[in-house]
């Protein structure tokens, strides 16, 4: 593992030259499984949380906060990245 020092320089490379692709996942089960692998392969990440509304009538709808829905991955190298993501298909 990096330490915080090294973590910092290394976002600031990959801030000066980034490339960024979204995947899609088809729920919160995948989403999951692809934390739990970038976890595995020791890729750096972070967990990105929002409100969810579902509506549960024309006229009603209920808020789910602070609910997991997406994640990033890195820096790192993109080849390490593949080995999470597979081929997922882009957003």
């Amino acid at each position: 593992m990096l330490d915080y020092k090294d973590q910092d320089k290394t976002f600031v490379e990959w801030f000066n030259n980034p490339y960024l692709l979204v995947k899609k996942v088809p729920n919160l089960e995948a989403l999951t499984h692809f934390l739990k692998l970038a976890v595995d392969a020791k890729l750096l990440f972070y967990e990105w949380y929002d409100t969810i509304y579902v509506r549960l009538s024309p006229t009603m709808k209920q808020a789910f906060s602070n609910k997991l829905v997406g994640i990033s991955l890195g820096p790192a190298d993109a080849d390490k990245i593949r080995t999470v993501v597979g081929d997922l298909p882009l957003l």
